[in-house]
């Protein structure tokens, strides 16, 4: 069920080699303490990884989500993601500078220069050919995602589920295709 998504992750990452290296510093979470929502196709195939994880990882992040909302993801334990390997895309490509659209420039494409704690991320770096820039393509990344999210919720069964519905990070420790009392579902 999760082999669209995963190729998606593939193609992403190896656009982002492609960018300018992201040094982000070691044991920086700067971009970890934020609140938000997956695709079902994300938080399952999240959630699916958490179960792999060794009990005591699973419990740790089990008592962190019981202790109360708090300013980091869940899945930060000692500054780092136990789940880096099968982090979701907006994870994986926070950071980076980004075009998208939305913004003031011209046509109202809108350039993101990246996170200022990674070492300098320069869009548009010397050496590079005349007028390329070294950016993510935010849209079509988003497009992609939201036609593999379709895909994933016909092949699971799920083709009532609103496109647009949304699973918190902190539901994904209990995640259920099928509502079990006391656990959050789809």
């Amino acid at each position: 069920m999760f082999s669209s998504y995963e190729r998606l992750l593939a193609k992403i990452d190896a656009h982002l080699r492609t960018l300018n290296a992201l040094g982000c510093p070691a044991g920086c979470d700067r971009c970890c303490r934020v609140s938000f929502t997956l695709f079902p196709v994300e938080a399952l195939h999240l959630h699916t990884a958490f179960l792999r994880l060794p009990e005591k990882v699973r419990g740790r992040v089990l008592d962190k989500r019981t202790d109360g909302p708090g300013e980091e993801c869940l899945f930060l334990l000692d500054h780092r993601c136990v789940l880096y390997q099968d982090r979701p895309v907006l994870c994986r490509t926070h950071g980076y500078p980004f075009l998208g659209r939305g913004g003031d420039g011209p046509d109202g494409w809108q350039l993101a220069p990246g996170c200022e704690h990674a070492g300098g991320v320069d869009p548009a770096p010397a050496g590079r050919e005349a007028g390329r820039l070294s950016a993510l393509l935010l849209d079509p990344v988003n497009e992609m995602l939201v036609a593999v999210n379709r895909l994933f919720l016909a092949q699971a069964g799920l083709p009532g589920t609103s496109l647009d519905h949304r699973i918190p990070v902190a539901d994904i420790p209990l995640l259920r295709l099928r509502g079990d009392r006391g656990h959050a579902s789809l």
